[in-house]
C-alpha cells in the first residue's frame, strides 16, 4: 500500500514490484478514477477503453481510447473516469531505467516523449502528447497482454521476458511518436521549432546559443522568442535550465552518481551553482530531493 505524503498517495518501488527481479510491472484498472498521486518511478499510461480526463500537476486533459500518457517520477497525476474507461499502467522501475536509459536515449523522440512532453504538458499544452492508431494500438495492445500474462509470475524467465517485452513497447511509441509529430508538424507548419525543443533536450549538457535555435526554426529572433514563450511558458535560457534539472533528477533517482559528477552530466560548470540551480527550480537541494524518493525509515 502506498504512504501519505502532504496528503497524497505516494507509491514507492516495493509497494509496486512485488518480486526483487522484476523490474517492470503492467495491469490494467477498469472503469478507472483515482485521486491525484505520485511515484518514485516512472509510468505508461495507455487508455485502452472509454473515455474520461487525465490529471497531470495543476492542468486537466480529455483522454479517451489510444492515448498515451508518460508519467515521470514524482509528479501529481490522477483520472476521473467511469464505466468502461479502462487504463493500462506499465510501470517501468529505477533499475530498468538504470540498466536501458544509454540505449533507450538512442531512439528517436525518446527524449521528447519521456522528458520533453511531460514538461510541456505540467506547464502549458499537451500538444504533443502521443496517440496510437488503430494498428499501433494493437501492436501495443499485443505485448501489454504478454506482459499481464506473465504479471503475477514470480519467476526469473518471465522477469526477463517482461522487461523484453517493455523495451519492445518503448520501441514501438517512440516509432509511433516519430511518424504522429511528422504528419503533425508538417500540418502546422512548426516542424522546425519543434526540432528545437528536442535539440536542446540532447544538448542540454552544452553550450547552446540562442542564434543556433533561430537559426534551426527558420524564424525571427523575436518571433522564435514569441513562440517559444507561448508555447513552454519559459524562455529559452530558463527552458534549458529547466532540462538541466529534470535530467539531473533523473540522475538522483536512478544512479548513485554523486553530485560534482552529476553537475558535470548537466553541463553545471561547479556543484555550486548545480545546487543553486536545482534548489531554484524545485524548491529542494539536490540531497534533499533523493532523500525524499528513498523514503527515510522515519515515514515508511
Amino acid at each position: 500500500m502506498p504512504i501519505k505524503i502532504n496528503d497524497h498517495d505516494y507509491w514507492r518501488i516495493e509497494d509496486s514490484f512485488y518480486y526483487g527481479f522484476f523490474i517492470t510491472h503492467g495491469y490494467t484498472n477498469r472503469s478507472y478514477s483515482e485521486e491525484k498521486h505520485s511515484q518514485a518511478f516512472y509510468e505508461i499510461n495507455l487508455i485502452t477503453s472509454g473515455s474520461g480526463t487525465h490529471h497531470f500537476g495543476e492542468r486537466t486533459y480529455p483522454a479517451s481510447l489510444g492515448d498515451v500518457f508518460i508519467i515521470p517520477p514524482g509528479i501529481l497525476h490522477g483520472y476521473d473516469g467511469g464505466e468502461g474507461f479502462d487504463v493500462y499502467h506499465l510501470l517501468l522501475s529505477p533499475d530498468f531505467m538504470r540498466k536501458n536509459f544509454t540505449s533507450l536515449m538512442r531512439l528517436n523522440a525518446f527524449s521528447t516523449i519521456f522528458h520533453i512532453e511531460p514538461i510541456l504538458r505540467e506547464r502549458v499544452s499537451d500538444a504533443l502528447h502521443l496517440k496510437l492508431d488503430k494498428q499501433e494500438f494493437q501492436s501495443v495492445m499485443e505485448f501489454l497482454s504478454r506482459m499481464e500474462a506473465i504479471d503475477q509470475s514470480n519467476t526469473v524467465s518471465d522477469a526477463i521476458l517482461s522487461e523484453a517485452f517493455a523495451t519492445v513497447i518503448l520501441t514501438i511509441l517512440c516509432e509511433s511518436y516519430t511518424k504522429q509529430k511528422s504528419i503533425r508538424t508538417s500540418s502546422d507548419n512548426d516542424g522546425n521549432f519543434i526540432s528545437t525543443l528536442s535539440y536542446i533536450f540532447n544538448h542540454y549538457k552544452e553550450s547552446i546559443s540562442l542564434d543556433t535555435l533561430v537559426k534551426m526554426a527558420k524564424m525571427s529572433r523575436t518571433s522564435y522568442i514569441e513562440r517559444f514563450k507561448r508555447t513552454t511558458g519559459m524562455n529559452p535560457g530558463e527552458f534549458i535550465a529547466d532540462c538541466r534539472v529534470q535530467m539531473a533528477k533523473q540522475f538522483l533517482a536512478d544512479t548513485q552518481k554523486s553530485l560534482v559528477e552529476i553537475a558535470a552530466d548537466i553541463g553545471c560548470y561547479d556543484v555550486s551553482h548545480f545546487v543553486r540551480l536545482f534548489k531554484r527550480l524545485t524548491g529542494k537541494t539536490p540531497t534533499d530531493f533523493r532523500k525524499d524518493l528513498k523514503l527515510p525509515d522515519s515515514i515508511k
